[in-house]
């Protein structure tokens, strides 16, 4: 593999993981929409620009908590 491969093959790698790491973050807002209704602009802003690690985090507080705040204190 030449280098300009390698660099290409990366770049589509990164590409793929921000696709997910943005697929996981708008899950999430579906799910809090469905559970807590509408989320306010903040919070939706909240999760689009979180890392992925804390989209997962939240993802697997979804299910346990009651409310909004409880999730993003």
């Amino acid at each position: 593999m030449t280098t300009e491969q390698q660099i290409e093959a990366r770049g589509m790698a990164r590409g793929i993981e921000l696709a997910e790491a943005r697929g996981r973050a708008e899950v999430l807002i579906e799910v809090l929409d469905a559970k807590f209704g509408p989320l306010p602009t903040t919070l939706e802003r909240r999760v689009q620009a979180a890392t992925p690690e804390q989209v997962r985090t939240w993802l697997a507080q979804v299910l346990t908590v009651t409310t909004l705040d409880e999730m993003f204190a």
